[in-house]
């Protein structure tokens, strides 16, 4: 039985945690994929290489054909089903600023990348640094948790972020950079939990930084940071509120600002008006947010049988020789507790119910079409929301049994 560590070996503890969740993400044990993700075996990331490319064409851009431009390009040669060249011709991507491919292309140039071999071990490289930095966002989010509820044991932690099938599916991904929706959460519960206060400043950048990053799962980010604030701030249940407001009303202002900022970019590089280039940037918001396009109908016996096949998926699954934790497994074992503890539960308890189903239902209200259109997005949002809170629940009961069980063996002993 795994202690949660005390002093000096808590740091190789937590250490030992990341390295063991990332082992699983990177090697896959559970032998979980998607067709779709990594194009039947054809692409390097296992969740969504299509969106993944947009990043990999745009560093090689960037480096070796250098130009004025702010925004990723998509390969003309997508429409083939080929996304590993852009040199048959591209186009910009106005959708997203996907910021990270910045700093990652002033780094493949400062080394001298030229060859595409080279760029091939670069990705690797940036992939392994993109789970590493969301393992260690994640586990020092949880390991927090733990220790301002005081729980005695952690080793199911690391095994069931280990073994969440969304987080073996995005941990890595380049264009979604998995690590910075935990950003601020992480900051949250760190300035909570261990300074008394939280760095509002911080979470604001934090926020931007996201946002620049994408706006895909925006609800999802919002309501991940503000149940941070709920769950580390102390107080009577008002105080508990106030934190999460003020904190969700940062990253709204945090959105507004990336929006300012990202139209403005499109103005300078395109030369268009600002209603032109607020067009242009949102072109396919009122596809992916306010349409049913190419989808099936939400609440038709059609939406019943896409969710019927997306629940009855992994949503844990540790060794592929193991039988998986389906999504509706985990969402009936969670709606069973909360009836069991509905009347003893505290209110940082009953917080992450309420984050768990809120924050899973949150994009399939506000972005329907985009989720129902892709089957993969599912496993991500799941794990990051109902996903993260069974993780959570989970721990707790562990500890409030074991608790419970050395107490009745003490009894008996007296």
């Amino acid at each position: 039985m795994a202690i949660l560590p005390r002093s000096s070996r808590s740091a190789a503890f937590f250490f030992l945690c990341v390295l063991v969740v990332l082992f699983f993400w990177v090697f896959n044990p559970s032998g979980v994929r998607s067709n779709y993700g990594d194009g039947d075996g054809k692409y390097e990331d296992r969740g969504d290489s299509f969106s993944e490319y947009i990043v990999r064409n745009t560093i090689r851009k960037n480096v070796l054909t250098p130009g004025l431009g702010f925004f990723p390009i998509v390969a003309n040669s997508y429409s083939t089903g080929d996304y590993t060249s852009y040199e048959k011709g591209y186009k910009k991507y106005y959708s997203n600023l996907a910021l990270q491919t910045v700093p990652a292309s002033y780094i493949a140039a400062l080394i001298g990348i030229q060859d595409y071999d080279k760029f091939q071990y670069f990705f690797i490289f940036l992939k392994l640094v993109n789970g590493l930095l969301f393992a260690g966002l994640l586990m020092g989010f949880l390991y927090l948790w733990s220790k301002k509820t005081g729980l005695q044991v952690f080793w199911p932690v690391p095994l069931l972020a280990a073994s969440a099938s969304g987080y073996v599916f995005f941990s890595q991904n380049l264009y979604f950079v998995p690590g910075l929706l935990f950003l601020p959460a992480m900051i949250v519960a760190y300035g909570a939990c261990m300074k008394g206060r939280i760095n509002l400043v911080l979470v604001f950048i934090a926020g931007l930084l996201c946002f620049l990053r994408g706006y895909e799962f925006a609800t999802v980010f919002a309501l991940l940071t503000a149940f941070a604030a709920f769950l580390f701030s102390d107080g009577q249940i008002y105080k508990k509120i106030k934190a999460a407001i003020v904190v969700f009303g940062l990253i709204v202002l945090a959105f507004i600002c990336a929006l300012c900022i990202h139209v403005a970019l499109c103005m300078i590089e395109t030369g268009l008006s600002i209603p032109d280039s607020i067009s242009n940037v949102f072109s396919a918001l009122s596809k992916r947010t306010a349409s049913t396009t190419g989808v099936v109908k939400p609440l038709t016996l059609q939406f019943y049988n896409v969710m019927t096949y997306r629940w009855s998926l992994p949503g844990f699954s540790l060794l592929n020789t193991w039988t998986a934790l389906s999504e509706i497994n985990v969402i009936i074992l969670m709606i069973t507790a909360l009836l069991i503890r509905v009347r003893c539960m505290d209110w940082n308890e009953l917080s992450i119910y309420v984050f768990g189903f809120t924050g899973y239902v949150s994009w399939y209200v506000f972005a329907y079409q985009h989720i129902m259109w892709h089957d993969m997005y599912d496993w991500y949002v799941f794990s990051l929301t109902l996903g993260l809170a069974f993780i959570m629940l989970l721990t707790l009961y562990i500890n409030k049994v074991i608790v419970f069980a050395g107490a009745r063996v003490g009894r008996i002993y007296e």
